[in-house]
């Protein structure tokens, strides 16, 4: 406790770094540079690492906890990662000068917009503590739904905060233009790359579940226990993947129409419910297993994200949600045959070939399957027709060449 205590206050001044870098990205975001903000956060991994890795060896030569050196390298992160997009904010025409008044009606408007925005976007981290709240009583349990956590995290932030981030500065512009039918589109439109990008990649998680979860953390003390129980609760989570993508591009709509009320509402109705579940699975022992927690989040965060999408095609009189039903169902067939070949050819490489055993039999056993799911993923989307997985093949190829 006393070190966690101790880092905890080392690490505060990252908060101010890290908030001055999303503003940055906000700002050359709206002004439609997303290159230089995608990268900054690569500088921050990068430097949080070198330094934290060098620091593990030279604090002990200083009579410092080693952790003291990750904790120093996300510190030089943050900043970094401010830094690193400031030459870019000057190119776009921001000019830094120190005055604060509370009185400037742009001020003013932020501050009567943070609070409510801070509610709407916070539902998923209650969620995440409410859930620690309800299991501290097991460690073991903790461990397992924070490492499934964080891998569903990567495809989340990869596709759905990746759309949701270059589609946010469209919608805000068509909405202040009062352009409808343009922003019913764009939105659409966004939520259409979501699917296609989000469901196979759920289908592939619960696919390959057990063998990414050995490879990333079947290691030292960890045992297949673990690596069971940690999988077993990735594939719930697996569940979630599109709500928790959509979430995101769905409150950037109402925030676009500066409509920070119904996210807000929504959002604490799904906490209140949340909650709720957890009571009933946990404390009542009605499901006790750390699948009901994890069973409740995704729940909670599906019916957040669809009860919006509803509202929101109710605002701006349709969204066109019907489309998205065909669309859906050949998402799911292609998707479910790159599930299956993915699951086969594991189970080929770690039952006949190969075994679990060492660090290599395990990349491939990872690796192999999801380049051999994308192929056939690739020809599924073909053979189906979806016109979506030309754009984004053309938007590859005009950014890479032929």
């Amino acid at each position: 406790m006393e070190l966690a205590i101790y880092l905890t206050q080392l690490m505060f001044p990252y908060l101010l770094f890290v908030s001055l870098a999303a503003i940055a990205m906000g700002l050359l975001n709206s002004k439609g540079r997303f290159g230089i903000p995608a990268c900054a956060s690569a500088f921050f991994n990068v430097s949080s690492l070198a330094i934290g890795i060098g620091g593990y060896y030279v604090c002990p030569l200083l009579d410092i906890h080693p952790v003291t050196g990750m904790a120093f390298g996300i510190i030089v992160g943050g900043i970094l990662q401010f830094l690193i997009q400031v030459p870019s904010m000057s190119r776009v025409g921001f000019q830094y000068r120190p005055m604060l008044s509370l009185r400037d009606p742009r001020v003013l408007q932020v501050l009567h917009l943070i609070g409510p925005a801070v509610l709407g976007v916070a539902a998923v981290q209650v969620n995440l503590l409410t859930n620690t709240f309800f299991i501290t009583s097991d460690s073991a349990w903790l461990t397992w739904i924070t490492r499934a956590y964080r891998v569903m995290h990567l495809p989340i932030g990869i596709f759905g905060v990746a759309i949701s981030t270059v589609a946010l500065p469209q919608l805000a512009r068509l909405a202040t233009a009062g352009e409808t039918e343009n922003f019913r589109n764009a939105l659409s439109y966004a939520l259409r790359l979501m699917l296609i990008l989000t469901i196979p990649a759920a289908i592939g998680l619960m696919a390959l579940s057990e063998p990414i979860c050995r490879l990333l953390y079947e290691w030292g003390k960890t045992v297949e226990e673990d690596t069971i129980g940690t999988a077993g609760i990735l594939f719930i989570y697996a569940f979630g993947l599109c709500g928790f993508s959509a979430l995101k591009i769905v409150t950037d709509g109402f925030y676009a129409y500066k409509d920070i009320r119904a996210p807000v509402i929504v959002s604490i109705c799904a906490v209140t419910l949340n909650i709720c579940l957890n009571y009933l699975f946990i404390f009542r022992g009605y499901f006790l297993d750390p699948r009901a927690v994890v069973f409740s989040t995704v729940l909670t965060v599906t019916l957040n994200c669809a009860i919006l999408l509803l509202l929101l095609h109710r605002k701006v009189g349709g969204l066109g949600l019907r489309s998205l039903v065909p669309l859906t169902l050949k998402i799911l067939t292609a998707s479910v045959v790159m599930g299956f070949v993915c699951w086969l050819t594991n189970g080929v490489i770690e039952n006949d070939w190969l075994g679990t055993e060492g660090i290599i039999p395990r990349v491939i056993g990872v690796l192999a399957p999801i380049g051999l799911g994308l192929l056939i993923l690739a020809a599924m989307y073909r053979f189906l027709k979806i016109s979506e997985f030309d754009d984004i093949l053309n938007m590859f190829k005009r950014r890479f060449g032929n």
